[in-house]
């Protein structure tokens, strides 16, 4: 009876397991892969609070003002060429990380993101009319373009000659001059764009307190100068016409394109950021390489998979196939989890789960070597599986323990990609417990419940290929390790002068995480890479090259410094990196196709060397 009770119940874990299988099948084919801006390219940006322009009001009330700003970010990362996809995530209390995959202008997603987008009404006081000509400023006939944006310039009346351009001191002092705004962004309720012309123009419609306070100022003030302010630059200044009376809407007169219009509608609906932001950060990743690299993990993870099973198969024979099987169960059972619970496969988190993969089988190694212990000291085989689970179980949970704790530091300290391979380690190795020490165990007892597997030659006794002789003879002859610590003192040392000296050979490159400066991705021109590294020497000290190819091209990636020549390109310049990533072309004399670019300033820097380190000191610890 207390047999077939537990054939019984082998039999129910058993089609337990296959309906695990069966709806792990069913949810991955269901579930969407989230892939990686590094697999998938894109942009990515880190940006900070300017704490210095925060006002009292907000001092005090910073969770307000930062859920404000996360909302705002998402709303325009969702208007960035449609891009559902995208990511807002806080870091810290005053910073947040933009994630916007697939082929992204970065400089486009970059004026979409540090723009303010303050729009404000003035009365333009100080600014000449057709009924008051003898004030100080006027505005030039038409608008040019500044960063992007259609802005008009003014000149001083009596100084025509000086040209007041967007983004002067002189400019900003000018309208500071006009007093306290008619209206503010938060007297928008939204805007949108109508055809004009053979262009476009934008319409503005207000909210009712808007309006009202629209409507007073025109019936107070007639024909004078009313001006459509966004982020410092004058987008519209006009006379209001006799007799007409403005309220809930406006139209800035003029022609624009159709792309510089949706972008300030996107903008402008999304609200605008009740702080400016600074950008610590930026990264462009082109998806032809990110493909690529996807490509080649996904091959080494194969190739791995595929020599493990050959392994455990013919090594450990019968259980190893057992094994095997177990093994496809946990790739699909942590496949599965992971798109469930929204994990990005970045190529980090990629490589977590190929290392969790050699983790499992580790633990089921553990078991088959004290199985195979158990059967040489004369056990039976029942009694040898139940031995051989029971006793390589302290070992396995010591070992997985210890992966996730140290998983658990990265987790905490690191950044990006990073808690990207932690998160996917853990649960791996979390999985791989269950399914090494559960699945195969129940598998196993089955089969041999079944008459199948009972042959204990079967379970590889006779395999000696890693030195188990010595294990026997462990007690009777064992190595002397303390008595000849001097030789194995002198092994340790060598392991570690050894690497030591290739490290200081410059066989260790930063990249620009941990240099803090920028890092450029070009096709490969006319200058090998021998020829690049010493250049690279002569024009930027400290920097490095790699090689990288993707789909039969050739790629240099090339990491530089901080340059003083860089600080010259303000930091609001929409075309900041393309410039720098330009001038390093240029001075390396490569001819190189820019393809992709990172930025890091020296706050991410800081934070990427002492998480590293913390996370080192912790986990040992």
């Amino acid at each position: 009876m207390g047999h077939f009770s537990l054939k019984l119940h082998n039999s129910v874990f058993l089609i337990i397991v296959l309906v695990l299988a069966g709806l792990s099948g069913w949810l991955f084919s269901a579930t969407k892969v989230k892939y990686g801006l590094d697999v998938e390219g894109g942009a990515r940006f880190t940006l900070q609070i300017d704490k210095a322009k925060l006002t009292e009001a907000q001092k005090a009330d910073m969770p307000l003002v930062v859920n404000r700003i996360q909302t705002i970010l998402r709303t325009r990362a969702g208007g960035i060429h449609g891009a559902v996809e995208s990511n807002v995530q806080r870091k810290g209390t005053d910073q947040f990380i933009i994630e916007v995959p697939g082929e992204v202008d970065i400089e486009e997603a970059r004026k979409a993101f540090v723009t303010t987008a303050a729009l404000a009404v003035y009365h333009a006081r100080n600014v000449t009319t057709p009924i008051a000509k003898t004030r100080r400023y006027e505005a030039e006939d038409t608008p040019v373009k500044v960063e992007g944006v259609s802005a008009y310039q003014f000149f001083e009346r009596n100084n025509p000659e000086k040209i007041i351009r967007p983004g002067t001191p002189e400019y900003k002092a000018m309208i500071r001059g006009w007093g306290d705004p008619i209206l503010t962004g938060d007297n928008l309720a939204n805007a949108k764009g109508q055809i004009f012309g053979n262009g476009y123009r934008p319409e503005f419609n207000f909210t009712p307190e808007g309006a009202k306070k629209l409507e007073s100022w025109t019936r107070r003030f007639k024909q004078e100068n009313i001006a459509f302010v966004l982020d410092d630059k004058v987008l519209s200044i006009a006379p209001v016409r006799e007799g007409t009376i403005l309220s809930d809407n406006a139209i800035i007169e003029g022609e624009f394109d159709e792309k510089f219009i949706k972008d300030l509608v996107d903008l402008l609906n999304a609200g605008a950021l009740p702080v400016d932001l600074i950008e610590l950060s930026s990264e462009s990743v082109d998806p032809t390489i990110g493909a690529s690299a996807l490509d080649q993990i996904l091959r080494a993870g194969y190739i791995s998979l595929g020599i493990i099973a050959t392994f455990i198969v013919v090594y450990y024979m019968f259980p190893g196939t057992v094994a095997l099987v177990a093994l496809i169960l946990y790739t699909l059972f942590t496949l599965t989890v992971l798109k469930l619970v929204g994990a990005t496969f970045s190529l980090a988190a990629i490589a977590g789960m190929i290392l969790s993969v050699g983790m499992a089988v580790d633990a089921n190694i553990l078991i088959f070597e004290r199985i195979k212990e158990e059967l040489k000291l004369g056990k039976t085989l029942k009694a040898a599986i139940d031995l051989g689970f029971k006793r390589a179980l302290p070992a396995i949970v010591d070992s997985n323990a210890c992966t996730i704790l140290t998983s658990l530091v990265l987790m905490s300290i690191g950044t990006g990609s990073v808690k990207g391979f932690a998160s996917t380690l853990i649960i791996g190795v979390a999985i791989s417990l269950f399914t090494a020490v559960t699945i195969t165990r129940w598998v196993l007892k089955f089969l041999v419940g079944a008459g199948i597997g009972t042959n204990p030659k079967m379970y590889g006794l006779s395999r000696q290929w890693f030195g188990e002789h010595w294990e026997s003879g462990a007690v009777s002859s064992p190595l002397n390790i303390v008595q000849n610590r001097k030789r194995y003192f002198f092994i340790s040392i060598l392991t570690i002068v050894i690497p030591g000296v290739f490290f200081f050979m410059g066989g260790l490159k930063p990249n620009a995480e941990f240099l803090g400066g920028f890092e450029s991705t070009y096709l490969a021109g006319n200058v090998t890479k021998a020829e690049l590294d010493k250049k690279i020497e002569t024009e930027y000290k400290g920097g490095n090259t790699k090689l990288a190819s993707a789909q039969g091209q050739t790629y240099f990636i090339v990491t530089v410094p901080p340059q003083e020549s860089f600080k010259s390109i303000p930091d609001n310049d929409p075309e900041k990196n393309s410039k720098i990533a330009r001038e390093i072309s240029n001075k390396l004399g490569f001819g190189g196709e820019y393809r992709g670019f990172e930025s890091v300033g020296p706050i991410v820097q800081k934070e990427a060397i002492q998480g590293a380190i913390k996370g080192v000191i912790i986990s040992t610890l």
